[in-house]
């Protein structure tokens, strides 16, 4: 993911940094990540979603195909 996936995202120009995180897991040894991207305004995200999202994602399913899930979800930075 570091070395390949989120430069891939980051150089797209689209987002201004990233947060990788584990997921602690309530109970068992699941282990799970979460990668979180941020942009300076939805007019990049945007773009991101309608020109290069689609080639990313078919990046990543051929590298890990059937060891991850992929969802998204906008948030508003409140402070």
């Amino acid at each position: 993911m570091h070395s390949t996936h989120i430069p891939l995202i980051m150089n797209t120009g689209c987002f201004s940094s990233f947060q990788h995180t584990r997921i602690i897991p309530e109970q068992g040894h699941d282990l799970a990540f979460n990668i979180q991207f941020s942009c300076a305004n939805l007019n990049n995200l945007d773009n991101y979603l309608d020109e290069k999202k689609e080639s990313d994602e078919s990046e990543l399913n051929q590298k890990y195909q059937g060891k991850f899930a992929s969802f998204f979800t906008k948030l508003e930075k409140l402070n």
